[in-house]
């Protein structure tokens, strides 16, 4: 088991040959050690020409109490640089509801009149059809009608037999129709 001071002594030698003392090379000189072993003893560990002996009380204090100071400005100055993207961020959002909101109206209105045309189209198809089957019916009775014994073809029917009686061949036609 590797001990905090071997960790402490291997950090040591390598900074004493100018080797930063990195977690690598300290499991290189102690041989099979596991990173978790090393943590403890890599973060207690200080080069030995570290110290803040040197560093005078009243600066240090000073120095803490004006980056506490900064940090807090920071800290206000962002929660309310945050505040206001949050409401921008509500706002637009809401904004894109209410558009989502209009879109799917619209969508369902859409699918209504589809629906609706839908069927007058059905109905159009429907009444198309029945018209052509009333269309070939016609046909065939026309077909017929010309086809009739003793009809002279490009006469019209029952202008021979009016003429022969003596009649008017327009009053003949208007009595057919």
């Amino acid at each position: 088991m590797v001990t905090e001071e071997d960790i402490h002594r291997a950090r040591d030698q390598l900074d004493a040959q100018g080797i930063r003392p990195t977690y690598e090379k300290v499991r290189e000189l102690l041989g099979r050690v596991s990173y978790s072993q090393l943590t403890g003893g890599m973060k207690t560990w200080r080069p030995k020409n570290w110290s803040t002996e040197d560093i005078p009380k009243d600066i240090t204090e000073e120095h803490l109490r004006s980056l506490t100071s900064i940090w807090a400005m920071a800290q206000k100055s962002l929660k309310a640089a945050h505040a206001l993207e949050m409401a921008e961020l509500r706002e637009e959002l809401a904004t894109k509801d209410a558009a989502i909101k209009d879109y799917e109206e619209d969508r369902q209105a859409l699918e209504a009149t589809i629906a609706q045309l839908e069927v007058a189209a059905q109905e159009l198809r429907d009444t198309v059809a029945g018209l052509q089957s009333v269309n070939d019916e016609l046909r065939g009775e026309v077909k017929g009608l010309r086809a009739r014994p003793g009809r002279k073809p490009g006469r019209p029917a029952g202008s021979g037999a009016a003429k022969a009686e003596g009649r008017d061949p327009s009053d003949a036609a208007q009595s057919v129709r």
